[in-house]
């Protein structure tokens, strides 16, 4: 427990040292943009996609690029030495990361539609950064190259955001698919009309859960590959 501090602070210094926060304040300003051009003729299906987006591939592609620069920099194994655990490390970059997309994705929902549910809105923000940062760190476990994380990212992601949104669009097939409980969440979360219900204990429960699991495989992953 004494490493969490320490930790934390180790990951917002990278944050800032690799311009990932500068990068979420200009993916920000893209979907301002975008709000001013389109944002009164999309719906509220459409705008909570584009929040979900947010945090999901800033969690993703940077949890996975970074753990991909410190492996070649040999940063795993110095860490390994100085006693952090890979779920200690990986949750740690995770929490930051989250933090950054939830704060991301909160400016995103009131220029675009308004929040009804923060509570649930926040679980729910979090738990998908959590979710796709998780996922992102995993694949870098597989891969070598920034071309190969990426290609290997089309064979992931893809598959998991097309059966997301397939459930999403058919209440009763989808309501309890893990990425889709997140999806219905943030959307049940959100202010505007909507012919979802009230975000209910059950699609929180999974949002988080989702998360944990992830977030425990990706940590696995890291383990085996050191020990490998």
């Amino acid at each position: 427990m004494r490493l969490a501090p320490v930790l934390l602070l180790h990951e917002c210094r990278i944050v800032l040292r690799y311009r990932i926060a500068l990068a979420a304040v200009f993916a920000v300003a893209g979907y301002g943009v975008l709000f001013m051009l389109v944002g009164q003729r999309m719906n509220a299906g459409a705008v909570a996609f584009l929040i979900f987006s947010d945090p999901a591939m800033l969690g993703f592609a940077f949890a996975g690029l970074l753990m991909m620069t410190e492996r070649q920099q040999g940063a795993d194994l110095q860490l390994a030495l100085s006693g952090v655990t890979m779920i200690q490390r990986f949750a740690c970059r995770a929490a930051v990361l989250a933090i950054l997309g939830g704060v991301a994705a909160t400016i995103m929902a009131m220029l675009f539609i308004g929040v009804r549910h923060w509570a649930a809105f926040i679980i729910a923000t979090l738990s998908i950064s959590v979710t796709y940062s998780a996922i992102g760190m995993a694949v870098a476990q597989r891969t070598q190259r920034v071309t190969a994380f990426f290609a290997v990212a089309g064979f992931v992601l893809v598959p998991i955001l097309a059966s997301a949104l397939v459930a999403f669009a058919d209440t009763e097939f989808g309501l309890y698919w893990p990425f889709a409980a997140q999806l219905f969440a943030l959307r049940s979360a959100l202010a505007g009309p909507s012919d979802l219900d009230d975000p209910g204990g059950i699609m929180l429960v999974l949002s988080m859960a989702t998360a944990v699991v992830c977030l425990a495989v990706a940590a696995n992953l890291g383990r085996r590959r050191l020990a490998a």
